[in-house]
């Protein structure tokens, strides 16, 4: 928690609102690593929300999301210096409804398999029930369909590995969902 009196920025704490008759527009990051590029921020310009999936090791990219569109972010492996990043509180996962969608974030996902979660938050990922989840870490783009569930990574538009910097955004319609990655090397 912040310093009494001091609130996180609304667009943290504000929900996606689709435009009408238009899907909504989801923007995924993941392991920024305290650097965006200007491709990537211009890539993200029009989207609804933005989840961060992690590594996000500056409280400073958050606040430039956050000009852009409201912002979640979790926690990750490399975000251990919890003080840098207030007023947000980056927690282990997420799990979010968005346009009708049920959402789980979190950095770590092992081969994409939710059994590989620590107990507390595989308890988490069974008990919502996801149809996508979000995820980081490896550095490098995934789209992984497995049953009912999506499993994304958008890669790092900062320090992709075996990869070209990257960012996804995903187009969540009634009638099902469009998910891309966006090269901004």
């Amino acid at each position: 928690m912040g310093k009494k009196g001091e609130k996180k920025p609304e667009s943290f704490l504000a929900e996606a609102v689709p435009a009408n008759g238009k899907p909504l527009k989801i923007g995924v990051i993941s392991d920024t690593h305290n650097t965006l590029n200007e491709t990537a921020l211009r890539e993200l310009g029009g989207v609804d929300m933005i989840l961060h999936a992690g590594d996000v090791t500056d409280r400073v990219i958050l606040d430039e999301l956050c000009q852009i569109a409201p912002v979640r972010a979790v926690r990750g492996n490399c975000d251990f210096y919890e003080p840098a990043y207030k007023p947000y509180k980056l927690a282990e996962s997420l799990e979010i409804e968005l346009g009708g969608y049920r959402v789980f974030m979190v950095h770590q996902l092992s081969e994409a398999d939710p059994n590989r979660l620590a107990p507390e938050l595989q308890r988490r990922w069974k008990s919502w029930q996801p149809q996508i989840t979000i995820f980081g870490h490896t550095h490098r783009p995934e789209k992984i369909e497995k049953g009912e569930t999506l499993y994304f990574n958008p890669g790092s538009p900062s320090l992709p590995r075996r990869s070209e910097a990257s960012i996804g955004i995903l187009h969540l319609w009634p009638e099902g969902i469009v998910a891309e990655h966006i090269v901004v090397s």
